[in-house]
């Protein structure tokens, strides 16, 4: 065999053959050494594959010859028969994408496209659904072609998704039930008291307070109209049902409560008015449920205590105290020491007086509190209770693991949430070994009694 001829003084060879793109040159002879780029040389033999799932259309392999001309053209890759089966497109899924896997590429689907471009798809070929925001997937979320022509799976729908469903109104409501959950182990709903109370604040209301026995009230009122005359039908203000609202937003007029809403009066007000002027005569007026000159809405407003002492002459002399050293802290001021953190148990806030004591004064230390008597008209103090007294602050229900939800001036304006605070904070000062006396009506005798003759 000749390997090789030159013609006019021109070596003769063949051209690289091309390759399908689904197929390889597969063997060339052990042999053979040609430099890249330069052609295959006379009498050579170059062999083909196909890539799985593809077979040759044509000969396995050609041959160079000498007129450096193969002597056929290189063959193709075609599926095998096999994969000559194909699955019709399942069709437009609305609201939603698919993406197309084959076996060796991965093409994603518009989610607006209507129809595949293909039409058809080979066996193998996985199509993965999926949905719009808002939407959700209803069927199956793979489908597969399989040698039989049909999709292994019905085609899916995107539904449109309920709100209440997504997942951020899910974790919205995880949330808020863990909230609900956690207000309800720090408020007991089934506490055995003879009051009605509210179990988020937990004002206190009074005799007045009927609101629980609305259903008895609209029965009884309903029972006295049948058989009679509209015209005869009358509701006596004191069968009306009176809430807790009306404990701390209510004001009397001729003798009779009534609840005070500032948005639906200040709404009334521009309803009724027919020009500036009448606005002008309806601010003549408060418009509030306690004269706001005297009241804070929490209670009466005080005079500035600090201007007494410019009254008093300062002592130049320096005071040695003589023996053993004895604290008195006065309860009034020490109440107002301490800062009051909101989301605090009321024991950790009485925790912080004792530790304020004993970071302040040592361990030789006593306390003296004022407690007023329940008889009004006996007290040396019925002028500056008053204030105090008035409805501003609501009887409050709590313990040691209640948490805190008002501001302590709004709290201690109240006398009765005052006692209960001040029976706490006496517990956890003798738990302690702080002294606590509680004087009756007049701290500020008791006081300087201890001071001057001793506890």
């Amino acid at each position: 065999m000749i390997s090789h001829c030159k013609i006019a003084g021109i070596r003769v060879v063949c051209p690289n053959p091309s390759v399908d793109l689904n197929g390889t040159i597969d063997y060339i002879p052990a042999n053979y050494r040609r430099r890249r780029g330069q052609g295959f040389k006379a009498g050579k033999v170059v062999y083909f594959t196909c890539k799985s799932g593809y077979e040759l259309a044509g000969p396995s392999n050609i041959i160079c010859l000498r007129n450096g001309q193969w002597n056929t053209g290189p063959p193709t890759c075609r599926r095998t028969s096999r994969s000559l089966v194909l699955c019709k497109d399942p069709g437009y899924v609305q609201n939603g994408g698919v993406i197309v896997s084959y076996s060796s590429r991965t093409n994603r689907r518009s989610p607006d496209s209507e129809i595949n471009n293909a039409k058809e798809y080979p066996v193998g070929t996985r199509l993965s659904y999926d949905c719009k925001a808002g939407y959700r997937l209803e069927g199956e979320k793979h489908l597969f072609c399989r040698p039989t022509g049909l999709w292994e799976g019905e085609k899916p729908v995107c539904a449109e998704e309920h709100v209440d469903t997504r997942p951020s109104r899910k974790a919205r409501d995880n949330e808020d039930a863990a909230k609900l959950s956690q207000w309800l182990s720090e408020h007991n709903p089934f506490l055995k008291i003879d009051v009605i109370m509210s179990i988020d604040s937990g004002i206190v209301g009074g005799n007045e307070v009927n609101c629980h026995l609305s259903e008895e009230i609209g029965g009884d009122m309903i029972s006295k109209m049948m058989g009679g005359k509209f015209e005869n039908v009358k509701f006596k203000r004191k069968r009306k049902v009176v809430t807790l609202a009306s404990i701390n937003s209510s004001v009397k007029i001729c003798n009779i409560s009534i609840v005070v809403d500032l948005h639906i009066l200040f709404h009334r007000l521009c309803i009724v008015k027919q020009s500036d002027d009448d606005l002008k005569t309806f601010f003549k007026f408060e418009l509030s449920p306690f004269p706001n000159l005297l009241f804070t809405g929490e209670s009466m407003r005080k005079g500035t205590k600090s201007s007494l002492y410019t009254s008093f002459s300062p002592i130049t002399e320096d005071v040695k105290p003589e023996g053993s050293q004895y604290v008195v802290v006065d309860g009034g001021h020490l109440l107002q020491k301490i800062v009051w953190r909101q989301q605090a148990t009321f024991g950790a806030i009485a925790d912080r007086y004792v530790q304020y004591l004993n970071n302040k004064y040592g361990q030789d230390i006593a306390v003296i509190i004022d407690v007023y008597s329940d008889d009004d008209k006996k007290s040396t103090k019925n002028c500056e209770r008053l204030p105090r007294a008035a409805h501003f602050s609501p009887d409050i229900m709590f313990h040691e693991e209640t948490v805190l939800q008002y501001i302590k001036e709004t709290l201690l304006a109240n006398e009765c949430n005052k006692k209960r605070f001040i029976e706490l904070l006496k517990k956890a000062l003798q738990k302690a070994n702080i002294c606590v006396q509680q004087a009756v009506e007049d701290a500020d005798l008791t006081i300087v009694n201890s001071m001057t003759y001793g506890m």
